[in-house]
């Protein structure tokens, strides 16, 4: 499990988007499974200031039918 401290909660900002906190707009979610069955959520956020920034990140579900 992740240990956090206060360094942690303090917002990033820069060119791209490091490890830390960073205010994000979300733009898409894309539900699936992969080649196992197995589901998941990829999350695809932007800066919502300029819109520059971007990452996807995907979550997995570990609850049977989580997805529906």
């Amino acid at each position: 499990m992740a240990d956090f401290n206060d360094d942690h909660k303090k917002e990033m900002s820069g060119k791209y988007f490091d490890t830390g906190v960073h205010k994000v707009a979300i733009r898409l979610f894309e539900f699936d499974t992969d080649e196992k069955d197995r589901e998941y959520v990829d999350v695809s956020v932007t800066d919502p200031e300029t819109e520059e920034k971007e990452a996807t990140v995907r979550f997995w579900f570990h609850t049977d039918g989580a997805i529906k």
